[in-house]
């Protein structure tokens, strides 16, 4: 939906009024490598053009009235409630998100509302991290810091409760997502969490996955039973160093080298993660189609990295090369 459009739409729900409306967006979150997801691993990732947006005006009092373009109901919340400053005030917010239904997208939804409700009480800037930490709930806070965190041709670094830019220097190429309709089960990080608490309990010193090393993985075999939980640990290694190189190849521009290490992240993923057969076959056909130069699971299908006079191209020859491979349908989305 067009800015024209969703102010329209606010003004019918809100009625109309002297105060001047301000707009935020939240970008689809993508992680290019590590997991945002897992408590204490470190993360390269990006937002997508494809993502939330919100329309909110002030709000003489307290209340905070927030609705979104799918449903006309309203949720309710206290002005006093967040982390505002001495004088906050209330709010009514509207929200229209473009990200598809088969794709997970509370998180960007949520911080959506959060940088439209922080604008209006505190246009100086706020302490991100205490926001953050509001907003999430018991949710994994990292994800929420990097959107928060997310600029404009930039990608984000994300280790503990810090966030650092580096340049993404992605002019001439689109994101293209591959999915299948249906939403993809949570993963679960359980059994390489647990073995993370064996670690830190023989070496103090280690207390987040990304304090990990391969002398710790060597000493501390012995201490975990299962092999795949190893190899696991083992590829969150091997992440860090390949988000390390990324970084470095980043700040001097070398994005071919940045594809090589998505690529090789993905294939050693692949082999210990269990992607689902679906993915795999995404996976081989994207390595192999002209104009896809990087690519990597994400949601329920891929995520690719393709040249942007290529889009139209790849699409079609997905559809056509495994039309008859999947009992779900697959949609493709593309982004910036």
């Amino acid at each position: 939906m067009d800015i024209a459009t969703l102010k329209s739409d606010f003004y019918k729900r809100f009625d109309t009024s002297d105060n001047m409306l301000i707009t935020e967006k939240c970008g689809m979150l993508c992680t290019l490598l590590g997991f945002c997801h897992i408590r204490g691993a470190m993360a390269l990732s990006t937002s997508l053009s494809m993502g939330v947006t919100g329309v909110c005006r002030r709000l003489g009092g307290d209340l905070i009235k927030i609705t979104n373009t799918r449903s006309p109901a309203f949720l309710t919340y206290y002005a006093h409630e967040f982390p505002f400053g001495k004088k906050p005030c209330g709010a009514q917010l509207l929200l229209d998100n473009a990200i598809p239904g088969y794709i997970e997208s509370a998180t960007e939804t949520k911080v959506c509302a959060l940088k439209c409700i922080m604008r209006l009480n505190a246009p100086e800037g706020f302490d991100k991290i205490s926001a953050a930490a509001m907003c999430c709930g018991r949710d994994n806070i990292k994800p929420y810091l990097a959107l928060l965190e997310a600029r404009r041709g930039y990608a984000v670094v994300s280790h503990k409760l810090t966030c650092s830019l580096v340049p993404l220097p992605l002019t001439g190429f689109k994101f293209i997502l591959i999915q299948f309709e249906t939403k993809k089960k949570t993963e679960d990080f359980s059994a390489v969490e647990q073995a993370l608490n064996i670690l830190s309990a023989r070496f103090p010193y280690v207390s987040t996955f990304a304090d990990l090393n391969d002398e710790v993985l060597r000493f501390g075999a012995p201490l975990i039973k299962n092999r795949r939980t190893i190899a696991r640990l083992g590829y969150l290694v091997n992440e860090t160093k390949r988000i390390s190189c990324a970084v470095t190849a980043l700040r001097a521009m070398h994005t071919e080298d940045l594809f090589d290490i998505i690529n090789e992240s993905a294939a050693e993923y692949e082999q210990l993660w269990g992607v689902s057969e679906g993915i795999r076959t995404l996976l081989a056909f994207a390595r192999i189609c002209d104009g896809v130069r990087a690519s990597r699971p994400l949601a329920n299908g891929i995520i690719c990295i393709a040249d942007e006079d290529m889009s139209d191209h790849i699409t079609r020859s997905f559809c056509e090369q495994l039309k008859y491979r999947f009992d779900s349908s697959i949609r493709f989305c593309i982004s910036n």
